[in-house]
Order: C-alpha cells, then structure tokens, then sequence
C-alpha cells in the first residue's frame, strides 16, 4: 500500500512539473557543473527543474547540472 502511495504521489508530482514549465532555457544546465559520480542524500523531496525533468531532490538536480528550479 506505502508503494501504491509513493508510485501515485511521483506520478502525480512528474505531471505536475510539466505542465508547470515553459521548457529548456539556454541558462537551464551548466554542463560544467555535471558531477556523474557526485553523492547525495537519500530523500525523496520531489523538485522540478528547469528543462522540465522531475529530480527525486535538490541535491540530485544539482549533480546533474540544473541551475533553476522554477516554482
């Protein structure tokens, strides 16, 4: 059932995120800042990024190079 939950909750948020945002920017990714083998932190805190991908977090937008996370 916590699986359904979470399965329906990331589903929901990924639909949300593009339909939130207006595309890739050209300020969108520093590729300069791409970091593969980068760690983050194990928390699921959904976050939208720029070029309307949904990252699990922050810290994993960051490593993959997004710069703006649009409201």
């Amino acid at each position: 059932m916590k699986n359904s939950i979470l399965l329906l909750s990331m589903l929901i948020f990924a639909v949300a995120c593009s339909k939130n945002n207006d595309g890739e920017k050209d300020d969108c990714i520093d590729v300069s800042q791409i970091n593969n083998s980068g760690v983050c932190y194990e928390v699921y805190a959904p976050v939208c990024g720029c070029n309307n991908e949904t990252y699990e977090n922050d810290c994993k937008a960051r490593i993959k190079g997004v710069l703006n996370f649009p409201q």
